[in-house]
């Protein structure tokens, strides 16, 4: 498989299988599977087609397939800060938005757009947030997922443990190559910490399915590179960090704080 993301996926599942659950096998690839080191139950899924309305949809048919207590999206993202950011942090939204709702408004000659933040704040659909604000600052948890990579990856060492942030999160069909625009979304919500294509969908999607029972909704996607620079620029190894990082640290996090918390319960 030629995604990273998906791949990390899967390697942190213990004998994924393939399966078929829709009628329409070309929207989606799915593999079930235990996560590696627990016993936790995973349906691991990724959307063929790009974009807000297929990540929305193919959520809301695996919620009600399936019937999860918990849907977590990871994989990769934008960061909007380069002095205090680095590829391969992981952000975990406190509150996602639709980057493209907003208003086109004529100034001189020109029509110009100017974005509203209409957020969906996900702490309200995620128990857990209190575990994820000492998750943040567990040096072990972090120091973990670094070792575990440069093992693996001599040639391309992490220098550090990622920082795992906590914030604001636009998601929208554009990529965001241009720094005026970062500085526009920025201006109207100091608190944004990153971008990506679906994750605000994902959220909706999980929150919205119509499910009896409550849906919880985590999402945990990593740095790998930074809104407003040079998309060009080649990144396979960096997107492949990303990705690894990401779905390293959820597995870690939900071992040491989420499984353990629902034995108790």
């Amino acid at each position: 498989m030629d995604d990273p993301e998906y791949r990390e996926v899967l390697k942190i599942l213990r004998d994924p299988k393939n399966v078929t659950p829709f009628m329409n096998a070309n929207h989606a690839v799915c593999f079930e599977g235990e996560l590696v080191g627990g016993s936790a139950s995973v349906v691991a899924a990724t959307q063929n087609d790009m974009g807000m309305a297929n990540a929305a949809v193919l959520t809301t048919k695996l919620v009600n397939h399936y019937r999860p207590y918990l849907v977590v999206m990871l994989g990769i993202s934008a960061g909007v800060d380069p002095k205090n950011q680095a590829v391969g942090d992981v952000i975990v939204p406190t509150h996602t938005f639709d980057l493209a709702l907003g208003k086109l408004e004529r100034e001189g000659k020109w029509s110009v757009f100017k974005p509203k933040t209409y957020q969906k704040d996900v702490r309200d659909h995620f128990p857990y947030f209190a575990q994820l604000l000492v998750a943040k600052d567990d040096l072990v948890l972090r120091e973990a997922i670094q070792e575990s990579w440069n093992v693996n990856n001599p040639a391309n060492k992490l220098k550090s443990p990622p920082r795992i942030q906590l914030g604001a999160f636009g998601s929208g069909g554009t990529v965001i190559a241009d720094p005026e625009e970062v500085k526009i979304y920025k201006s109207t919500n100091t608190a944004i910490i990153g971008f990506d294509m679906e994750a605000h969908a994902v959220v909706v999607g999980a929150v919205e399915s119509g499910v009896s029972e409550r849906v919880q909704v985590l999402v945990a996607k990593s740095i790998c590179d930074f809104a407003g620079k040079d998309k060009k620029v080649k990144k396979d190894v960096k997107q492949q960090l990303a990705a690894f990082t990401s779905a390293q640290f959820f597995r870690l996090f939900y071992l040491k704080y989420v499984s353990n918390s629902l034995k108790r319960n």
